[in-house]
């Protein structure tokens, strides 16, 4: 079965999101911190997805308005001890989470008021991933961060580089993948977890390939380009002046 953590949020907030951000955006770098962090912490005790993802957007801007990944690796101590301490909590909420496995197979969504006890042990099931979830995502950040202080490390995740600048394209692209193979090949009933890793995996090196390729002629990836539009009413260059200038000349 095509688990949650391959399918969109549960609710299309991206118009309310982009009129929040415009305003955020002005804000103090302290406003839009607190406003972050407590925001996430609410998001997260509720168990409520769909909520989390302005909470992040404002701590990434934070994250900009204080120049946190400017001489980063002057804080290289810092974040491996943040990385450390998220990485215990993170092992500690797995653990937790881990025990609280329902006996019998469940489908993988929050399914409320159903009375079922074998249903509600699996709602609390994946309430704690969601409560948990921004933790170990703090832990992937921190070793990513780590790791790229390493010349090695950042030629072999060079391609991610371009995969992270069409995030949002990436996103909604590999949805409407998993989803139009799952129909396609009638998958929904029919899939292990591994099979669905799998390919989930394909679809990553298919997208990293086609994110390589794609920065060469454009700026940023198409959904990037509409959110900015709809976000900043101005339309940023799409197409890079020396594609342009190569596809002419030839």
């Amino acid at each position: 079965m095509i688990t949650q953590a391959c399918m969109p949020a549960p609710h299309n907030l991206s118009g309310l999101y982009s009129v929040l951000w415009h305003i955020f955006r002005y804000k103090s770098k302290l406003y839009s911190l607190i406003i972050g962090i407590v925001g996430l912490m609410v998001a997260c005790f509720f168990a409520i997805k769909a909520l989390i993802t302005l909470p992040l957007m404002l701590i990434g801007l934070a994250a900009g308005q204080y120049r946190f990944f400017e001489h980063i690796s002057e804080k290289s101590k810092q974040i491996a001890m943040f990385t450390g301490i998220m990485l215990f909590i993170s092992i500690a909420g797995i653990l937790y989470q881990y025990s609280q496995v329902p006996a019998s197979p469940f489908p993988p969504m929050v399914l409320g008021g159903t009375g079922d006890p074998t249903i509600e042990q699996a709602n609390y099931f994946l309430q704690i991933g969601i409560m948990i979830g921004p933790v170990i995502s703090s832990v992937y950040v921190g070793i990513m961060i780590l790791l790229l202080q390493c010349k090695f490390a950042q030629i072999l995740l060079l391609p991610l580089k371009t995969y992270g600048r069409m995030a949002l394209t990436n996103y909604l692209g590999q949805t409407f993948l998993l989803l139009a193979i799952a129909h396609l090949c009638n998958l929904f009933e029919h899939i292990t977890y591994i099979q669905s890793f799998l390919l989930c995996v394909v679809i990553y090196v298919i997208q990293i390939l086609f994110s390589m390729i794609w920065m060469r002629f454009f700026t940023m990836g198409p959904i990037e380009w509409g959110w900015r539009v709809v976000t900043y009413w101005k339309v940023p260059i799409f197409e890079k002046i020396e594609a342009c200038t190569m596809y002419h000349d030839t």
